[in-house]
């Protein structure tokens, strides 16, 4: 089965507000849409930054470490927080 996006609202919804300092309902957020969307609100320069505070922020609060997903859908990571591998 194909996962969705809406199939995660409720750990989606925390995981903006905790990881991305966002409001998951003011975002567009697709079955598509990756972690890597979001590196640009904070420059190119600190692409990088942002990345290794994102894994460690989902490994602190999340108790999962996403570095070998980090760049694949949003999906993929929520499944991975539910499911904690």
């Amino acid at each position: 089965m194909i996962q969705e996006v809406e199939d995660y609202e409720e750990l989606a919804v925390d995981f903006f507000d905790k990881i991305l300092n966002l409001n998951y309902h003011d975002c567009f957020i697709s079955n598509e849409s990756s972690l890597t969307d979001f590196e640009s609100m904070y420059g190119d320069d600190e692409s990088k930054e942002f990345k290794i505070g994102v894994i460690r922020q989902i490994k602190d609060f999340y108790g999962v470490d996403i570095i070998d997903t980090y760049d694949k859908f949003l999906v993929g990571i929520f499944d991975k927080i539910k499911n904690k591998e």
